[in-house]
C-alpha cells in the first residue's frame, strides 16, 4: 500500500533535521546512505543522484583545498612548498561530507511530495500556504530549465569552467523571470489537484522512524 504523503514528508523533513544535527562520522554516514536511498526510491533512477554529484564536485574540491591551505596546524609535508595542514584536511573533508549529506537530504525532502501533493497541501496550509504556492508552481519548470541548461553547457576544460558557471547563472537568472511571468499569466487556469490517500499506519510508522533518526544524529 502506498504511504500517505504526509508520512513521506515527515520522514524526509526529520531526516533533513537529523543531518543538520549530526556531529559524528558514523551517524553521518548512516544518514547520508538513507538520504541517497530516499532520493533513489522517490526518483526511480540513479540519474538525478549522478548529476547532483557532478555538480557538487565543483563545490567540494574548493572547500577541501581552501581548508588545506589556510587552516593552521601540523603540515602534511613539512619540507614541501604546499602549506597543507592535517587539521585543514580533517575540517575540509568533514565540511564536504556535511554538504553532501545536506544536499541529498534536501533533494529527498523536495521529492517527498510530487507537484500535485505540494500544491494540494500548500492551498490548505494556513498563514504561509498562499505565499508558498507560487514557489511550488515555479519548482518544476525551474528544475527542468536548469537541467536543460546543464545539458547544453558541457565544457570539459577546467580553465573554461568559471566562464561556464557565470553564463549558467546568468541564463538561469533571466530564465527565472520568464518562468515567473508565465506562472503569473496562467495563475487563474491552475488545475485543482486531487491527492490520493495512502496507508495511514505505514505513514505513522515511517514518521516514527524519522524521529528515531534524530536520536541517531545525536548518538555519542
Amino acid at each position: 500500500m502506498r504511504i500517505h504523503a504526509l508520512g513521506r514528508f515527515c520522514f524526509a523533513c526529520l531526516l533533513f533535521i537529523a543531518v543538520l544535527m549530526v556531529n559524528k562520522l558514523w551517524a553521518g554516514l548512516v544518514l547520508l546512505i538513507l538520504a541517497v536511498l530516499l532520493v533513489r526510491l522517490l526518483s526511480e533512477s540513479w540519474l538525478p543522484l549522478w548529476r547532483a554529484l557532478r555538480l557538487l564536485l565543483w563545490l567540494l574540491i574548493p572547500i577541501i583545498l581552501l581548508h588545506l591551505m589556510f587552516t593552521p596546524g601540523r603540515l602534511l609535508w613539512p619540507d614541501s612548498v604546499f602549506p597543507f595542514s592535517r587539521e585543514g584536511l580533517d575540517q575540509g573533508l568533514w565540511l564536504a561530507f556535511r554538504l553532501c549529506a545536506l544536499f541529498f537530504a534536501a533533494m529527498g525532502l523536495s521529492r517527498s511530495l510530487n507537484i500535485a501533493e505540494w500544491t494540494y497541501y500548500s492551498i490548505r496550509l494556513p498563514l504561509i500556504g498562499e505565499r508558498m504556492l507560487p514557489f511550488v508552481q515555479l519548482a518544476a519548470p525551474m528544475r527542468q530549465m536548469v537541467s536543460d541548461h546543464l545539458k547544453e553547457k558541457k565544457i570539459r576544460p577546467l580553465n573554461r569552467m568559471p566562464m561556464m558557471l557565470a553564463a549558467l547563472f546568468e541564463d538561469v537568472w533571466h530564465g527565472a523571470e520568464e518562468q515567473a511571468d508565465r506562472v503569473w499569466k496562467q495563475w487563474r487556469h491552475m488545475p485543482v489537484h486531487a491527492v490520493h490517500a495512502g496507508g495511514v499506519f505505514s505513514a505513522i510508522l515511517l514518521s516514527l522512524c524519522g524521529v528515531a533518526l534524530l536520536f541517531v544524529a545525536r548518538a555519542v
